[in-house]
């Protein structure tokens, strides 16, 4: 049920008693890093009402930290702002909404998420794996069109049916002399219990 009265809302979370001086440790860490900013305009997700940039900053053990800042196109000398922490499960959203309403918005990213950090960055080992991938996708794709037929997930517009000589092979993919050859091996001859499970005779 509410409580009827707001300060009845406490928390029941005691502090350590060294959270103080744990704190003071990690500002004085912090004092001792230049913040080394960059605040980079983003045009593409920039409108009339909104401005929007992409942040940079150092952070401790020089990290670097990556943010979103929107403000109101238009706006007065000085404006209220706020400041958005979404945690680590989530990736910072773009504060737009918050600019609607006349602030200033600075959503940060967790150490580590989104772009901050750049050492973390996933798109390196996509580029890193793309040669492989492309070379599986091309290996795909020849198998498929050796396949001229359709058979559960393996379907094709202008070979709507299956054809069961395609149930007695497999299509084997190898590359030879740096080119690519496709082979039909043929497969063994399944049990009849099993065959007639697959021809749906069960």
């Amino acid at each position: 049920m509410p409580k009827a009265v707001p300060v009845d809302y406490q928390s029941t979370i005691k502090k350590p008693d060294d959270f103080d001086a744990f704190w003071d440790g990690v500002q004085q860490q912090a004092a001792a890093i230049p913040l080394e900013p960059e605040i980079i305009p983003d045009p593409l997700r920039t409108s009339e009402e909104i401005e929007v940039f992409q942040v940079f900053y150092t952070s401790l053990e020089h990290v670097r930290i990556a943010a979103w800042y929107c403000r109101p196109t238009r706006r007065a000398e000085r404006i209220p702002a706020v400041l958005l922490l979404p945690g680590y499960q989530a990736d910072p959203p773009i504060p737009k909404e918050w600019a609607y309403k006349g602030y200033c918005a600075l959503s940060v990213a967790p150490r580590g998420k989104l772009r901050s950090n750049r050492q973390f960055n996933p798109g390196w080992h996509v580029a890193l794996d793309l040669h492989c991938l492309l070379t599986v996708s091309e290996a795909i794709t020849r198998a498929a069109l050796e396949r001229r037929e359709s058979r559960g997930a393996h379907t094709r517009v202008e070979y709507p049916d299956s054809d069961k000589h395609f149930g007695t092979v497999n299509v084997i993919v190898r590359r030879q002399n740096g080119a690519m050859t496709v082979t039909q091996e043929p497969l063994p001859e399944l049990p009849a219990e099993l065959r007639r499970i697959v021809e749906g005779e069960v």
